[in-house]
């Protein structure tokens, strides 16, 4: 039975649960991409045909670099976007989808190659042989349509095999195709905390609203971004309700050493520092946006 959703583990052990694109929504993103190509295929091949006449040159040079333009298209177009655009494509992001690691870590360069390049295999090669035979191979063109169809159906047919409903770029890359969150900065946790606990003293070098008295430079709050707030959030809701305090000593020396922060004798708990660290990059962030930056995720 397919899933609908999935579960992933960051490198800082926090599981992050997404759902799974559905087939369809794959299928037109890739016809919007597909189209996207078309379109920038055709408005090269008007420049180009109109620069030929006017040079007075050959149509051969002409053909010669519009099949040029159409391999590194078809070849790079995913490519480049997935990499520039952290796992999506313009047909992606008008449909919310997001390609995401298995491993919970940063989407590779290789990870995108590996998936993109067997779309050459899974895809634009059958149709080539189903449509054009005799371009792959001259004078077997029934033999090479079957072949080609039987192909193309097994292909059809593997999102359907596994839970995932991968296809055979992602099993090959480790990577998944899941629905993006909509990232929103959700009410503060801080504040939260002191109007439900109004009557709490503040204790020494404490804020009256229980948050410790910690200094973090624009630097070490820029290294994240809103969607590692909105994990650390999580992280820090859930502890109320099960005072895992060994996860958030995990976490917090995870983020001590991403922002080289210096422990000092006087030492506060993982829970305090991290809920300072909350305050801190929430007000940078909020700042941030207010004058029109806004960043989904920690710099690479």
């Amino acid at each position: 039975m397919r899933q609908t959703s999935v579960g992933i583990i960051t490198p800082e052990m926090v599981r992050l649960d997404f759902d799974l694109a559905e087939p369809g929504s794959r299928i037109v993103a890739f016809i919007l991409d597909i189209l996207l190509i078309i379109f920038l295929l055709a408005a090269s091949s008007l420049v180009i045909t109109t620069g030929v006449e006017l040079m007075q040159g050959s149509k051969e040079i002409g053909i010669g670099i519009l099949l040029l333009i159409s391999f590194l298209a078809r070849s790079f177009y995913f490519i480049a976007f997935e990499m520039a655009w952290r796992g999506q494509t313009p047909g992606k992001r008008a449909l919310h989808l997001r390609v995401v690691a298995n491993d919970g870590g940063a989407l590779l360069p290789s990870m995108v190659l590996a998936r993109n390049l067997t779309r050459e295999v899974e895809v634009f090669l059958p149709l080539i042989a189903l449509m054009a035979p005799d371009v792959l191979v001259p004078n077997a063109s029934i033999p090479v349509r079957l072949a080609a169809l039987v192909w193309t159906a097994a292909i059809a047919l593997l999102p359907l095999l596994n839970q995932r409903g991968a296809r055979l770029g992602d099993l090959v890359a480790g990577t998944t195709v899941v629905v993006q969150p909509r990232a929103v900065l959700l009410e503060d946790l801080i504040s939260t905390a002191s109007h439900q606990n109004p009557a709490e003293a503040a204790a020494p070098g404490v804020e009256a609203d229980g948050v410790p008295q910690l200094s973090f430079t624009k630097q070490q709050l820029d290294v994240y971004g809103i969607y590692e707030l909105q994990v650390l959030e999580d992280v820090l809701r859930k502890h109320e309700a099960t005072a895992n305090t060994e996860l958030l000593d995990i976490i917090c020396d995870k983020i001590m050493h991403k922002i080289r922060w210096r422990r000092t004798a006087a030492a506060v708990s993982s829970e305090a520092f991290l809920r300072a660290f909350y305050a801190a990059q929430r007000g940078r962030l909020e700042h941030q946006m207010l004058l029109g930056r806004r960043r989904e995720r920690k710099r690479h």
